[in-house]
């Protein structure tokens, strides 16, 4: 689903993607916060 609108227009509107989260300011940038993840046992986790 297309969550453009809302994310420049509500503060702090945040998307959790595949590689990380999304945000937008009013200026229209896109921000992406990288999730760090680490293989333990086997597992991929999320990093500490």
């Amino acid at each position: 689903a297309n969550h453009f609108s809302q994310m420049r227009q509500v503060q702090g509107f945040e998307i959790n993607g595949n590689t990380g989260s999304l945000t937008a300011n009013p200026d229209c940038v896109i921000n992406r916060k990288l999730s760090w993840l680490q293989y333990q046992q086997g597992q991929v986790v999320p990093a500490s």
